[in-house]
């Protein structure tokens, strides 16, 4: 996680983007359960999407299918 906080802050800061998608596949509950889904993935998105939002960007989260077993989850990983 470290090398991906120092790449948001030292090469997103300048960026001229819309937004940041995040998420992906392995967000969907079709893949995990809800509570690994909450154990690894919530934290790591957590600090992931503070530190998109400290450089001033926007952030849109993304799931390959299934959420509604996760939506509660989805809703704390800080992405609005």
């Amino acid at each position: 996680m470290g090398k991906k906080l120092r790449y948001i802050d030292e090469s997103l800061k300048a960026a001229s983007i819309d937004l940041v998608e995040t998420g992906g596949g392995a967000a969907s509950n079709n893949v995990i359960s809800p509570q690994i889904h909450g154990e690894f993935c919530l934290p790591y998105d957590q600090k992931m999407h503070d530190a998109i939002h400290n450089v001033g960007h926007k952030i849109v989260y993304h799931t390959c299918g299934g959420m509604m077993k996760i939506l509660d989850l989805i809703l704390q990983n800080h992405f609005l």
